[in-house]
């Protein structure tokens, strides 16, 4: 499926549409920007008071292409593209640097190198996925199975346990771990159970993607096919846990704190205690989001051949490193997504490691951007106009005549407390723990994924 995306006639109007009046400045530009709101999308034959997304929208909607290497296209799209080649830049200009291991421009350059190193990957196929895949062929029974899936989380690949970290709804001065659904190949529960075209479609690439992964790891056709259609069958019955994308957006059902030791009592096949410790979790109490698919998974691991699971687990495996290896992963994996989200054409090599490095690397990359289009000049201009915004604030706060004595302390106490973060940080992330090879870009992304678990 592919969208075009059209936003806010204000934010979209600047954005989108090229005009060559407009001037493109940096902040640290003196250069005088001549048009500000470029109106060439505008479809100004349609009464605004009748439909105003096409007044706004209208003449770029019917103009627009989405193109062959995107899934939609937009003002943050072509935003989106035109940061990519700047990224390249630097990280081409790291890549050469020679500089001295462990300095942010040796791993940010290294890694994009080894991305780049088609050559490398493609001799070494599917070799870089043989030590897990041995360790999941090794799993005797569900427990074994559960151990092994709490050991990969904490080595930063998740799987069938959704975890993560952030603040209690309920008190947000607290930090709370937080579990939601998962385990399903597909984006969501429908998928499994309608009968359509596009359901249908859907479910018939994902079979043929798992059976390809696996004859690319050494399994014959036919057990190759047998394995995948297992692997359906049981997210089939995992889905019926999961709830729907608009339940999932209701954040009281989405609340549901639970202490460890229930927990532990109500689901003892998943052995939380056995989870937390591999993740270094020391909780009372956590959040179950959708509680639902963890009571289903604690009788699923009981109820359904180990050899299906471990099915599952090798395929969820393969899948999340196929774009890492050689191109006939690359290559099956782009045809599953193109089955999904209706893109034609992959991307170029280039894009793909410019987006690996900033989502892996992100403020080791970060740095070196700031560095050449967002100097501390740029910063302290920046700083000082969202300041003299608060004070201009809290003198209109202030003259107020509908609000009370009290309720103007209480509104400029909450915009005294506002955390003022543009640009980038005053404490960049520490990435010691990375370490990058240049001649090996598998595990070099193993490394990543384990300091961004």
């Amino acid at each position: 499926m592919k969208f075009l995306f059209t936003i806010s006639a204000a934010a979209f109007l600047v954005s989108c549409n090229s005009n060559p009046r407009s001037v493109s400045v940096s902040a640290d530009s003196t250069t005088a920007r001549t048009v500000f709101f470029d109106k060439a999308g505008m479809d100004t034959t349609v009464s605004p008071g009748d439909n105003f997304y096409n007044y706004a929208n209208g003449n770029w909607v019917k103009s627009a292409v989405i193109p062959d290497d995107q899934t939609g296209w937009g003002g943050f799209y072509t935003l989106y593209e035109d940061n990519l080649k700047k990224l390249k830049g630097i990280l081409e200009e790291a890549s050469r640097s020679n500089a001295a291991k462990g300095s942010l421009e040796q791993k940010t350059g290294d890694y994009y190198t080894a991305g780049m190193d088609t050559v490398a990957i493609e001799a070494k196929g599917a070799t870089p996925l043989n030590e897990m895949l041995a360790k999941i062929d090794a799993v005797k029974d569900y427990k074994e199975l559960m151990k092994l899936v709490a050991d990969n989380n904490a080595a930063g690949w998740s799987d069938i346990i959704g975890f993560g970290v952030g603040a209690d709804e309920k008190n947000s001065k607290m930090n709370i771990a937080v579990f939601s659904q998962s385990a399903l190949s597909l984006p969501e529960k429908g998928y499994y159970s309608k009968t359509d075209s596009a359901s249908m479609a859907a479910k018939a690439a994902m079979v043929k993607y798992a059976t390809k992964l696996f004859s690319l790891t050494g399994t014959d056709s036919a057990s190759a096919a047998k394995q995948a259609l297992g692997i359906l069958a049981l997210e089939t019955e995992i889905a019926k846990s999961h709830r729907t994308p608009v339940e999932t957006r209701d954040p009281q059902k989405n609340y549901n704190k639970i202490s460890v030791a229930d927990l532990n009592t109500q689901q003892p096949n998943i052995n939380w205690a056995g989870y937390f410790l591999a993740m270094n979790v020391n909780a009372d109490s956590v959040n179950v989001q959708q509680p639902g698919y963890y009571t289903a998974l604690d009788k699923l691991l009981a109820a359904r051949p180990v050899e299906t699971w471990k099915s599952k687990l090798k395929f969820d495996y393969i899948s999340a490193n196929a774009f890492s290896l050689s191109k006939n992963f690359v290559d099956a994996r782009f045809e599953m997504n193109r089955v999904l989200f209706g893109q034609k054409k992959q991307s170029e090599r280039w894009k793909k490691m410019v987006q690996s490095a900033d989502n892996g690397l992100g403020e080791l990359l970060g740095q070196l951007y700031v560095k050449k289009y967002f100097t501390g000049k740029a910063k302290t201009r920046m700083d000082e106009l969202v300041k003299n915004l608060q004070k201009a604030f809290e003198v209109r706060i202030k003259r107020s005549e509908w609000m009370s004595d009290s309720t103007k302390l209480r509104a400029v106490s909450k915009l005294n407390a506002f955390l003022q973060k543009i640009g980038y940080p005053s404490k960049w992330k520490n990435y010691d723990d990375v370490t990058i090879d240049r001649s090996d870009y598998f595990t070099s992304l193993q490394s990543i994924r384990k300091h961004n678990k």
